[in-house]
């Protein structure tokens, strides 16, 4: 199909720390443009499927009852990056989930300090068409999402990150890493989501 021959754009200009933009766009292949983010900013684009069309995306999750904990292992190979956490909860409720990192830093920075320990929280809202895969209980999936960012304080190499769901209920974590630097090949920031490794 052929692209669009202009970016498409918007007249809303969203002066949140974060916000959720959705856009009915008719099928095809479409180019988007997205300007204004800061040094060590994100953006997070989701495709739907076409109306009357399947999409089945899966994501690989880890469950936490209450009160347990989870230890990923990360490489930084950027001098910034951030951390997305997908949480997922049976049912409409508020999430908590408290994170620690352990990484060698580099003392001489004075600015663009990580935050080493801190907690996630706010409201789990409702996906309607999602599904536990292997489960046959009557959930109604819930998600919410949030952001830890790796300055430049962070040496390059392994990030230890600790996870621990502080939420009364269990909850399913997954997490992706933003930003590893442009490869050598096309000059593009990749996206590295550590659950298909």
């Amino acid at each position: 199909m052929p692209a669009c021959a202009s970016p498409l754009r918007l007249s809303e200009q969203p002066v949140t720390t974060s916000a959720d933009v959705q856009l009915v766009v008719p099928p095809g292949e479409h180019v988007f443009e997205l300007s204004g983010l800061a040094a060590g900013d994100a953006a997070l684009l989701e495709a739907a499927a076409a109306p009357r069309e399947p999409l089945v995306r899966q994501r690989i999750v880890y469950r936490l009852l209450p009160g347990a904990t989870l230890d990923y292992r990360i490489e930084k190979q950027a001098e910034q990056a951030r951390l997305v956490l997908f949480a997922y909860a049976d049912k409409p409720t508020d999430v908590a989930v408290s994170y620690a990192l352990s990484a060698k830093t580099r003392r001489e920075l004075t600015a663009s300090h990580s935050v080493l320990a801190g907690r996630l929280q706010g409201a789990a809202t409702a996906l309607s068409d999602a599904w536990f895969w292997d489960s046959n209980e009557p959930l109604q999936l819930s998600e919410f999402r949030g952001g830890v960012a790796l300055g430049a304080d962070l040496q390059r190499g392994t990030v230890a990150v600790k996870l621990k769901n502080e939420t009364r209920g269990r909850l399913w974590l997954s997490l992706v890493l933003v930003g590893q630097g442009p490869s050598e090949a096309d000059g593009v920031e990749h996206f590295w989501a550590l659950e298909d490794r």
